[in-house]
């Protein structure tokens, strides 16, 4: 019932710079999340008894998840800049200037492709999964609602999605 945190599958197998085809850099790629009992229950506070386990064997079987990390090289051209709009306390706000460099883009595109060839059924993508890069711990409020709207679509056709 106390489950672990991480993955349980780790490759390391793309993480040569060369791997991919056309593109320049490596990529980690991890499998699995642990999930512990609760996490399952808390998932349908709806449910009890027989119901909730029934619900729980079949969530089991079927949570996880599958990351791919891919390296971008450093672009001297990405920055941070100040902009001339203030916060409500006469702070300037931030602005921030990026691009990809043919390589970041054909290492994603190489990801993906990857990703596409594994078939998952009923496949809900949410949080910072979603981001064309890694972004740290900086766009945490981003995260947020994007996990919101995605869990409240996912409420929303719930009777579709377990089953």
């Amino acid at each position: 019932h106390m489950g672990t945190v991480g993955f349980q599958a780790m490759s390391y197998d793309r993480y040569a710079k060369t791997t991919n085809p056309g593109a320049f850099g490596s990529t980690f790629i991890g499998v699995g999340i642990a999930m512990k009992t609760n996490d399952y229950a808390n998932a349908r506070p709806d449910l009890f008894g027989t119901d909730l386990q029934s619900f729980m064997k079949r969530a089991a079987k079927g949570l996880s998840r599958i990351t791919m990390f891919g390296e971008e090289l450093p672009n001297a051209e990405n920055r941070v800049e100040l902009a001339t709009d203030k916060d409500q306390f006469g702070m300037p706000l931030g602005r921030l200037i990026h691009s990809y460099s043919d390589d970041a883009v054909a290492l994603w595109t190489a990801n993906f492709e990857t990703g596409v060839k594994i078939e998952i059924a009923n496949l809900w993508v949410a949080g910072p999964g979603i981001f064309a890069s890694a972004g740290a711990p900086n766009p945490t409020f981003t995260i947020f609602a994007l996990s919101q709207r995605g869990a409240e679509k996912l409420a929303s056709s719930w009777g579709s999605v377990a089953g």
